[in-house]
C-alpha cells in the first residue's frame, strides 16, 4: 500500500471533479494524478531513492500536495518545515532530520550541506494537462511499513519531538471516523491553515481520500476569510482557536458570520463559554477535535456534545481505545481523575532518537501523552491539566484548567493560563496570566474567581499581558510564561 495509491482510484472514478483551487489555479483529479507522477519521475532524475529524506518548506498551495504524494509514490520520505521559523530554527531542523535536499520555491538552503530543490524543476501546474504525456510511476514494491514523513510535536512544554510515520499509519489517520464531520464529495474545504501544521495537511489529505475539493487562499488573495468562504462556496474548513476567536470579535451583527459552513477546531481546548460564543458569532456547526500529533484524532466534540456536556472535549473518534489510570497503570472507574492514555491501530511506538521521552509516552502498546483526565460513564472525555502542571496548595491539588476556564467566564478576559507558583507559606499556589479586550484591575479578576472556586484554587497573582506566548499552531507555551512571570512578580 502507498498513500498516493488514491489518486490513480479517484482519476478513475471522478477525473472531471475539481480536486484542488489556488487563486485563478484549478486542477481536478485526473490532472492531480498526472501531476503527481510527473513529479515523482522528475524527483527520481533528480537521483531522490526511496529512503532519502526530503525537507519541504513551500508556499501553502497545490505544488505543496503535488510534491508530498510525489515523495510518497518513490518511497521518500517528507519532512516539512515551517517557513516562518527563524533560519537558526531551521538549521538545526535540517541537521536533526537528516535531509538530503530542501524543496523550496527559490532562496538559499539556511544549511549549505543540504541543497535546494528548485520547485520549478519538479512541478509546474499548467493548463491542458495530457495524461497521456506524463511518465507514470509504479508505486508496487512498497509495503504498508514504508516511512512515510517526520513530523514535530508541538513542544509547549519542553523540546518538541520526532515521530517517522509509515504509509500504514497516515493511511488511518486520514480514514479515522470523525463523528459528523467527514467529507462529501460535494464538500469544498477551505485549507486556512498553513501546511507546515500536522492538522493541516491531514485534512487535506483527507479530503483527497473522500474525493472533495481543497480551495487554497492563493498568494495574492485579497478577500477576507470570510468573503472567501462565501464567494468559494466553502462547506467546511478547519481553523484555530485565535483564527475563530479574532472572527468573533469582529462580528457586531446579530447573526452567525458562517451558518452553514461546519467549522472544526482544534490545536488547543477551548472553553465552554467560548464554544458558545463561537456558534453564536461563527456557526451553529462547530466542532472540536482533541487530538495529539503522536495518535491523530482521538475525541470530537460535535454542537449536540457540547450542549450535553460542556465541559468535555467530547466522545472517542472510531477506532480510539482510552483509559484512566493511576500512577501504578491501574485502570480507574468511571469519573475519577487519572492519567489517561490511549491506543490506536498502527500507533507508533517511538520518538525519533529519543530513547528517554519514548520510554516515558510509549508503554504497553499505549500512548501516555501527559494529560490528566476523566471519562464519564455515557464515554464523554474531560480534560483537567498536564499530568506535570497539577498544584499542591499545602496538599490540595487542583489543575490550571480549572482557574482557568472561571477565568474565561469573565466578559473582560479573551484568554488566560494558570501556572503553579512557588509560594512560602502554602508551597505552591496558582498564578493567571490573562489578556483583556477591556480594561479591569488584577484586583477585580481575582475577586471574580473567589466568588466561583475554593479560596485555595484562587491565583495569589493575576498579571495582565498584552498577549500569551504561543506556538505556530496557536498552543500557549507555557514554559515561555515562566519567566515573564518571574520578571513581573520581582518588579
Amino acid at each position: 500500500m502507498n498513500i498516493a495509491d488514491i489518486l490513480k482510484v479517484q482519476q478513475a472514478a471522478r477525473a472531471e471533479h475539481p480536486a484542488m483551487e489556488c487563486g485563478d489555479a484549478l486542477i481536478t483529479y485526473g490532472e492531480l494524478a498526472v501531476l503527481v507522477d510527473r513529479c515523482a519521475a522528475r524527483m527520481r532524475k533528480q537521483g531522490i531513492h526511496g529512503g532519502d529524506v526530503l525537507a519541504i518548506n513551500l508556499p501553502d498551495c497545490i505544488e505543496y500536495l503535488v510534491v508530498l504524494y510525489g515523495l510518497a509514490k518513490i518511497g521518500a520520505i517528507a519532512f516539512p518545515v515551517a517557513g516562518t521559523s527563524p533560519a537558526p530554527e531551521q538549521k538545526r531542523l535540517l541537521e536533526q532530520s537528516g535531509a538530503r535536499h530542501l524543496i523550496a520555491a527559490a532562496g538559499p538552503s539556511p544549511l549549505k550541506s543540504v541543497p535546494v530543490l528548485a520547485l520549478s524543476g519538479l512541478c509546474t501546474i499548467d493548463s491542458g494537462i495530457d495524461p497521456a504525456a506524463a511518465e507514470m510511476v509504479s508505486t508496487t514494491g512498497f509495503d504498508a511499513n514504508t516511512p512515510l514523513i517526520i513530523i514535530s510535536s508541538s513542544g509547549t512544554s519542553a523540546a518538541a519531538k520526532f515521530l517517522l510515520l509509515t504509509h500504514a499509519q497516515m493511511h488511518w489517520r486520514i480514514t479515522t471516523r470523525e463523528r459528523n464531520i467527514g467529507f462529501a464529495l460535494t464538500d469544498r474545504y477551505l485549507s486556512a491553515i498553513k501546511l507546515s501544521f500536522n492538522l493541516a495537511r491531514l485534512r487535506c489529505m483527507r479530503a483527497i481520500q473522500s474525493g472533495a475539493t481543497i480551495v487554497f487562499p492563493g498568494p495574492d488573495a485579497g478577500e477576507t476569510l470570510v468573503d472567501l468562504v462565501h464567494s468559494s462556496d466553502i462547506t467546511i474548513t478547519n481553523l484555530l482557536p485565535t483564527q475563530v476567536r479574532r472572527l468573533a470579535d469582529r462580528n457586531r451583527g446579530k447573526g452567525p458570520l458562517l451558518p452553514g459552513v461546519r467549522v472544526v477546531i482544534g490545536s488547543s481546548p477551548v472553553s465552554a463559554q467560548d464554544r458558545r460564543r463561537l456558534r453564536r458569532r461563527i456557526t451553529p456547526h462547530l466542532y472540536e477535535v482533541y487530538a495529539a500529533t503522536e495518535t491523530g484524532p482521538i475525541a470530537v466534540a460535535a454542537p449536540a456534545d457540547q450542549d450535553a456536556r460542556p465541559q468535555s472535549v467530547g466522545m472517542l473518534a472510531e477506532g480510539v481505545e482510552a483509559q484512566v489510570v493511576d500512577a501504578n497503570d491501574v485502570p480507574l472507574a468511571a469519573g475519577e481523575v487519572g492519567h489517561i492514555r490511549f491506543r490506536t491501530p498502527n500507533l507508533p511506538t517511538a520518538y525519533l532518537d529519543n530513547p528517554e521521552a519514548s520510554a516515558k509516552a510509549f508503554r504497553g502498546g499505549w500512548f501516555y501523552p501527559g494529560d490528566m483526565a476523566s471519562i464519564s460513564a455515557d464515554g464523554y472525555v474531560f480534560l483537567k491539566g498536564r499530568d506535570d502542571d497539577v498544584i499542591n496548595n499545602e496538599g490540595a491539588k487542583f489543575y490550571p484548567r480549572e482557574v482557568e476556564e472561571v477565568l474565561m467566564t469573565h466578559p473582560a478576559v479573551v484568554e488566560a493560563a494558570v501556572i503553579g507558583w512557588p509560594h512560602r507559606k502554602v508551597g505552591e499556589a496558582a498564578v493567571a496570566c490573562v489578556v483583556v479586550k477591556k480594561k479591569v484591575p488584577a484586583t477585580m479578576l481575582k475577586e471574580f474567581c473567589r466568588q466561583r472556586i475554593p479560596s485555595f484554587k484562587v491565583p495569589f497573582a493575576v498579571l495582565i499581558l498584552n498577549k500569551l506566548p504561543k506556538n505556530e499552531s496557536g498552543k500557549v507555551l507555557k514554559r515561555e510564561l515562566k519567566p515573564i512571570i518571574q520578571r513581573r512578580l520581582q518588579a
